[in-house]
């Protein structure tokens, strides 16, 4: 039976749920933890993961993780940022410095399996790097014709972004960290006349001058402009990314998105996500709809054409056996838009295809293909 080693924390429900089906089909399993990966040195990885099949897992949730990685990814200009890093709960902080140390971490795991000499990787390092970046995961779907929001720019201000609204003449857009997940420092803003309203998971405490935000788990409503933008100022120390608002269909009196797992090329596990805000991300108190009646409700041309999208922006990222498609219909369901490529969004508990889990489904298509020559530093399982 195949071996399996996941680079991972081991508190993590991911690698619980992979773990456990991994061993329920018989498979060995080894668990690498990320804080024990980053504390020893990169020449003694390549023997740490060596497995049939290597995965890696989110190293999010876990501060010492995240400490670690920032500490990696302080750049000269910010060679304190580790020592500022708080470690709270929640807080917003140092994004760019974690992903400059995350992308530093995927780099050497690559280098430390070239070609694939200890084990196929299940998630390729580099495609991990690419969709964690939203303007170069956007720019490699839009050359391959996948339908995406259209990118109005990128800005690191209030200042900024009010100048960018008027030079594109939108009042509707919505901003994001270039490089978070889970709707981590997302706005949804609109200027409505002289008015401003944000919607976000943002939460702000303000001390004087000092700015902390934090993840909330409830969608909120801001309308003070003053308090806006020292949100977008704060955000935009590490640069925020600006694209179209495109309006979501209903279903069942919300707005809805759709999160779909593709597997070894083929459309599989599929989460409707419902809500009253601009937000789908269930961990937000937002509700999964009935998919078999959204199927009902959706003409079969345009639904076919959504899952043969979401195929075809899966293929950009050949080294990836899996990737969670987040798509949305607009209004009419006549059009369809992808709006961003997960690395890690197969974590749909509860969601089964043809009577797999996400995990066996990838697990058992994994399997099914034999090792073969490949480039070096990527795989190919299609």
């Amino acid at each position: 039976m195949p071996s399996l080693c996941i680079i991972g924390n081991p508190e993590n429900r991911r690698v619980t749920f992979c773990s456990e089906d991994a061993r329920r089909l018989g498979w060995q399993v080894r668990i690498v933890p990320w804080i024990e990966l980053l504390n020893t040195s990169e020449e003694t990885w390549a023997s740490r993961i060596a497995a049939s099949i290597i995965r890696i897992e989110s190293p999010g949730e876990n501060s010492a993780v995240e400490r670690c990685l920032i500490s990696r990814g302080a750049n000269a200009t910010s060679a304190d940022a580790c020592l500022q890093f708080s470690g709270e709960y929640g807080r917003i902080e140092s994004m760019a410095d974690w992903f400059a140390g995350f992308c530093h971490v995927l780099e050497a795991l690559a280098r430390s399996n070239r070609d694939e000499q200890h084990g196929r990787w299940m998630n390729h390092p580099d495609d991990i790097m690419v969709m964690f970046d939203k303007a170069r995961c956007q720019q490699l779907l839009r050359i391959a014709e996948i339908p995406v929001p259209q990118v109005y720019g990128f800005i690191e201000s209030w200042s900024g972004l009010v100048q960018l609204m008027e030079n594109a003449g939108v009042h509707r857009v919505f901003v994001k960290p270039p490089h978070s997940s889970s709707a981590s420092g997302v706005i949804a803003l609109q200027r409505l006349g002289t008015r401003w309203v944000a919607q976000t998971s943002v939460e702000v405490v303000c001390s004087g001058e000092a700015v902390r935000l934090y993840n909330s788990l409830d969608v909120k409503r801001y309308d003070d402009p003053e308090t806006i933008s020292r949100i977008v100022d704060e955000l935009g120390k590490s640069g925020l990314h600006v694209e179209k608002w495109i309006p979501k269909a209903g279903f069942a009196g919300r707005t809805f998105d759709l999160r779909v797992l593709v597997v070894a090329g083929q459309t599989r596990h599929t989460v409707v996500r419902t809500s009253v805000t601009p937000m789908t991300n269930l961990h937000l108190g937002n509700a999964r709809g009935d998919l078999d009646a959204l199927r009902d409700l959706i003409p079969e041309v345009y639904w076919n054409a959504a899952m043969e999208t979401c195929q075809r922006a899966a293929l950009c990222f050949p080294g990836s056996l899996y990737t969670g498609i987040d798509l949305l219909f607009t209004p009419g369901f006549r059009s369809h838009c992808v709006l961003e490529a997960n690395a890690f969004g197969d974590l749909l508990p509860g969601i089964m295809s043809r009577g797999e889990s996400t995990y066996e489904a990838e697990l058992k298509a994994s399997a099914e293909h034999p090792s073969r020559s490949a480039p070096p530093g990527r795989s190919h399982f299609r």
